[in-house]
């Protein structure tokens, strides 16, 4: 099943549907409305996103090295931890490896960005949407699935922080609505 990288919605966009005004943050697809209030954006390489089944225990990364981040990593036992897609304000698209997860819920995901020794941690979010991706290589030795995950209840300081993450580690360029 192909699995599209660019939309939250789980219909495809019918063109005979009059638009809504540009900005408005909301247009029609098919019966049910999109409300796509920001803009998305790819982080530079190295981005994942790890589930934790509660607070991350995940210890202060900034000052180690790129080995001793992935040790830290390992040993906090994330649900789920896959390469970032794209962010934005409200949610992100994450890759992770199929049987990989633990199969307990997730309650928290954690941004890290491997290079930089940067974490934003505990954002709580909801899952959209996680299906299988057609890489189109039938016989590859790893399936992967892409989870799409909308932030909900962030405090003040967990939005600007990731407001400063989207400006100082994403290509700027939007990517297509």
């Amino acid at each position: 099943m192909a699995s599209r990288n660019h939309d939250f919605s789980t219909e495809p966009q019918t063109p005979s549907r009059p638009q809504m005004p540009k900005g408005s943050g909301a247009r029609t697809v098919g019966k049910s409305r999109e409300r796509r209030a920001h803009q998305r954006y790819r982080l530079k390489k190295g981005a994942f996103a790890m589930l934790q089944s509660r607070s991350s225990e995940l210890k202060d990364i900034s000052g180690m090295s790129m080995g001793e981040i992935g040790m830290a990593v390992i040993k906090s036992k994330p649900v789920k931890l896959g390469e970032i897609k794209n962010v934005s304000r409200s949610g992100l698209s994450f890759h992770y490896p199929v049987g990989r997860s633990k199969g307990i819920p997730a309650k928290k995901v954690d941004i890290i960005l491997v290079e930089n020794a940067i974490c934003l941690k505990d954002l709580n979010f909801r899952t959209i949407r996680d299906t299988e991706v057609d890489e189109g290589r039938p016989f590859a030795p790893i399936k992967t699935k892409q989870q799409q995950i909308q932030f909900i209840d962030l405090t003040a300081d967990q939005k600007a922080m990731l407001d400063r993450l989207i400006q100082t580690h994403a290509d700027q360029t939007p990517l297509p609505r």
